[in-house]
């Protein structure tokens, strides 16, 4: 489970269906089925498989990677922000540089500096590749099957950008 006070700032949650209970507008608390069709060989009547809105997934997507950046990197970001274009996951992490890799900028050649660190950082990018996939796909519910990555050593900003082998089935947006 989740620890909500260990999470870095901007970092919102959304509750699973189970946490909240039953939907009352719905005969049984589901959230609907379409039955015969499938996605990712799951039907969608199949309990097992989530009918969650954009804003769900993104906020999977932004837990999941504060987890990740936690538990690999060894400390969370200031603020993470993703996005959900079809097939596309982009992810922002800001306030990623430590005191230590600042420091370094300032002292070496900016170029110097900058090649050091970014090629230090791919390369963490590159062995951890098979756990970031594992984020997106418990996020997404679809495998990745592209990953981009750069960092900023200007703005201490991290992006990341995911393609998916397909757009994931998501829940109407409610009408305002």
């Amino acid at each position: 489970m989740l620890n909500h006070d260990r999470l870095p700032a901007g970092v919102a949650v959304l509750l699973s269906s189970a946490e909240r209970g039953p939907s009352p507008l719905l005969p049984g608390g589901s959230a609907g089925s379409s039955a015969g069709f499938e996605h990712n060989g799951k039907p969608h009547d199949d309990p097992a498989h989530k009918n969650r809105s954009q804003g769900e997934i993104e906020a999977a997507v932004c837990e999941g990677m504060a987890r990740f950046m936690q538990a690999f990197m060894g400390r969370g970001p200031k603020a993470i922000h993703s996005h959900l274009i079809a097939d596309l996951v982009v992810i922002r992490v800001q306030g990623v540089l430590t005191a230590a890799e600042q420091h370094l900028f300032a002292t070496l050649e900016p170029q110097k500096g900058r090649d050091l660190f970014k090629g230090l950082r791919t390369q963490l990018v590159e062995t951890s590749r098979a756990r970031l996939d594992a984020v997106i796909e418990a996020a997404c519910e679809l495998p990745a099957v592209s990953m981009h990555h750069d960092i900023s050593t200007v703005t201490g900003e991290e992006v990341f950008l995911f393609r998916l082998t397909e757009s994931p089935i998501m829940r109407p947006q409610r009408k305002k």
